[in-house]
């Protein structure tokens, strides 16, 4: 099930979702909408950091999807997935006009959408638990 404003308010009220600094339009009809802190441009696309460092309960994944306005730009992300009990900043890669990032940073750009899974996760345990920074894992 995908979680409405209201069940992430919800969430976020009993610290189950945790999201710093939360803003007022963070929270959406459908999800929650992060911003750019930064990116860095790689060998033909780019990686963007969020502003917000979140936590994310056993029972919730997010989906990431980049913001129409944005992808009507020019701009897009292949498909990202936040684990059940990831906890960090996020980093997308980004594709496209990737020279209008510029415009784009302190801006939301980011749509978040959460669903509730069956039953808890084990939750994630990989190398990007905690990130504070952009970085390039190893395989």
């Amino acid at each position: 099930m995908i979680l409405s404003d209201n069940d992430l308010r919800l969430y976020i009220s009993r610290g189950l979702l945790k999201i710093e600094p939360l803003s007022n339009d963070t929270v959406r009809e459908n999800g929650v909408d992060l911003r750019l802190a930064e990116y860095e441009i790689c060998d033909g696309y780019a990686l963007g950091l969020t502003v917000e460092y979140i936590a994310v309960p056993r029972n919730l994944v997010g989906f990431c999807n980049l913001r129409s306005t944005l992808a009507r730009m020019g701009l897009f992300i292949p498909p990202t997935i936040i684990d059940a009990g990831f906890e960090g900043k996020i980093v997308v890669e980004i594709l496209g006009r990737i020279d209008l990032l510029e415009r784009v940073v302190g801006k939301r750009f980011l749509h978040v959408v959460f669903a509730e899974t069956k039953s808890p996760s084990t939750g994630y345990r990989g190398q990007y638990q905690g990130q504070r920074d952009i970085i390039i894992g190893e395989i």
